[in-house]
């Protein structure tokens, strides 16, 4: 029977015998799992926009023969971020170091 028992604890868990107490639970797991992905796919669509106006930007930059850094609007946005995400109930904190590296992916975009 353990031989068994091992098995099962390393099957997916499609293949596994959920016990009828729990489907519930794993029902809304699942469904709250597919909410996540949709935010996912909302978050990537407009990582892909933003990327697309700092292409934008970087552009009129060269134009006007302006630099890429801008570290006075980058310190504007990042406050603007841990505001935002303060009202959001979220870590201030977090949303910096997130926005930062979105920051620094969009400065990228304007080389």
């Amino acid at each position: 029977m353990k031989r068994v028992t091992d098995r099962m604890s390393r099957l997916p868990l499609a293949e596994k015998t959920i016990p009828l107490s729990k489907l519930p639970s794993y029902r809304r797991m699942a469904a709250l799992r597919g909410r996540i992905d949709k935010i996912d796919e909302s978050i990537v669509r407009l990582l892909a926009d933003r990327c697309r106006l700092a292409q934008d930007i970087g552009d009129e930059k060269k134009t006007m023969d302006l630099p890429v850094l801008n570290r006075k609007r980058e310190k504007k946005i990042l406050e603007r971020v841990a505001v935002l995400a303060s009202d959001q109930g979220l870590d201030s904190a977090m949303a910096r170091l997130i926005f930062s590296d979105i920051i620094r992916l969009g400065r990228a975009q304007q080389k």
